[in-house]
């Protein structure tokens, strides 16, 4: 929020007319020790000149002008600008300001502030207490909102202790949505804690410019009371955002968990396809072994020479023949199974060295 001196920032020509900004309002209070008054509305096409030089429509009332003795606030709302400016004639103890980058919610929130703190009207402090006070509610709310955002994380993961909480979408949501979250909480978080530390900073400034004050009014307790309250609101703020922090730390290794679980499945389930296929394999190889010797033997007797040969000679080839092969197999798979053991003996001891 920049801010600026508002004699300085009005005296620009058409800056505030409706045409270049749409959605100007003006809201107006006056107050002594006896009575107080409000007006309030919205700005036509050049009014804002008679508004800042209180003629025509928004002349003083008489009945104020003859009566010096009240304190007066005189503001203009804007929806779409994204300055701030005000100026305080302690003379007339006047405060003029101009709030901009409002919504409705916002000016009214004001509004209700000035009309509750309307004794404190003399203060030249009082609006930026007020609009300190405005950002500090808005880092509240924007605090409840990330605070339900990681409670419902952590619902999904299953990672919490908060057993009465009831998550506001009861469907599953995917670990990728989860995980696109927590990170998406990750970035908020730290823009959360620049808000609070700005609020901090304007909370300090302005008691520091209110106890070094040698003037004195009537509320200036009240309005130093109400700082030192929204300082110790910031301090909390602060300190459960950084609760939050850690909380949506955790929940992004519950996710990654949740990744690397579902990863770990189904590489289980490639392993046991492989097995499968090696046992398939394998089985093929011992089928191999039992009937190449056989197939071998036979066909060296289809040569015309040993054709004549008994068959008993066929039986007493090829049984010692395939039951060598077999032992053959069954002693190169057993060394391979000890050479793999041996070297992941020498692996997992370089390891430990």
């Amino acid at each position: 929020m920049d801010s600026l001196k508002f004699d300085t920032l009005i005296s620009e020509p058409g800056l505030f007319e409706p045409a270049a900004y749409p959605g100007n309002a003006f809201f107006e209070i006056w107050r002594n020790e006896s009575e107080s008054q409000v007006r309030e509305g919205n700005l036509m096409d050049g009014e804002v000149e008679d508004w800042v030089n209180q003629s025509g429509r928004f002349a003083i009332p008489k009945a104020l002008d003859e009566n010096v003795g009240y304190d007066k606030m005189r503001l203009m709302f804007n929806p779409t600008a994204t300055i701030t400016a005000h100026s305080f004639n302690a003379n007339t103890r006047t405060t003029t300001g101009i709030i901009l980058q409002t919504d409705d919610g916002e000016a009214e929130a004001i509004k209700e502030r000035i009309v509750f703190y309307k004794a404190s009207l003399g203060c030249q402090l009082l609006l930026q207490t007020i609009l300190v006070n405005i950002s500090l509610v808005g880092c509240a709310d924007y605090l409840w909102d990330l605070k339900q955002d990681v409670l419902d994380i952590e619902h999904s993961t299953g990672q919490h202790t908060w057993d009465s909480y009831k998550a506001r979408d009861e469907k599953p949501k995917p670990d990728v949505e989860l995980s696109r979250k927590a990170h998406g909480l990750r970035i908020e978080i730290p823009d959360l804690c620049r808000r609070v530390n700005v609020a901090s900073i304007w909370i300090e400034l302005l008691l520091e410019s209110l106890t070094q004050d040698q003037g004195s009014f009537a509320t200036k307790g009240l309005i130093i009371q109400w700082l030192e309250n929204m300082k110790i609101q910031a301090k909390m703020a602060k300190l459960d955002a950084e609760f939050i922090a850690k909380r949506v730390d955790n929940q992004v290794g519950a996710v990654y968990n949740r990744f690397a679980q579902r990863d770990n499945i189904t590489m289980q389930k490639i392993s046991e396809a492989t097995n499968r296929d090696s046992s398939a394999m394998r089985s093929l190889a011992v089928l191999g072994a039992l009937f190449l010797p056989g197939t071998f033997v036979a066909t060296l007797f289809s040569i015309n020479s040993l054709q004549e040969q008994p068959l008993w000679v066929y039986w007493v080839i090829t049984i010692p023949l395939t039951l060598l092969v077999l032992a053959a197999w069954i002693f190169w798979t057993r060394w391979r199974i000890e050479d793999v053991r041996r070297q992941e003996l020498v692996l997992d001891e370089k390891v430990i060295a």
